[in-house]
């Protein structure tokens, strides 16, 4: 089970995270810089996003995060 969740992530995967469909995912990336800036502009080419980065805090919220908040998909819960 972990290294199904700790491989890369594929569009389909990343959609299903954030509750979207595929085609809807793909729309909103290539209507929207920020969500290429994330690291979403691969997956609308067949690429991949690594899990340890989608789930990186190193900016204090994660690309999951940043991508949820732009799509209006959730806040996220900052720790103090």
């Amino acid at each position: 089970m972990v290294r199904a969740y700790n491989r890369d992530l594929t569009l389909a995967d990343v959609a299903a995270e954030l509750g979207l469909t595929e085609t809807r995912l793909s729309a909103a990336v290539a209507d929207n810089d920020r969500l290429r800036q994330i690291g979403l502009g691969a997956l609308t080419q067949g690429g991949t996003v690594k899990r340890d980065a989608w789930a990186s805090l190193k900016q204090r919220i994660s690309p999951f995060q940043r991508a949820a908040l732009e799509l209006d998909r959730g806040a996220p819960h900052l720790p103090f």
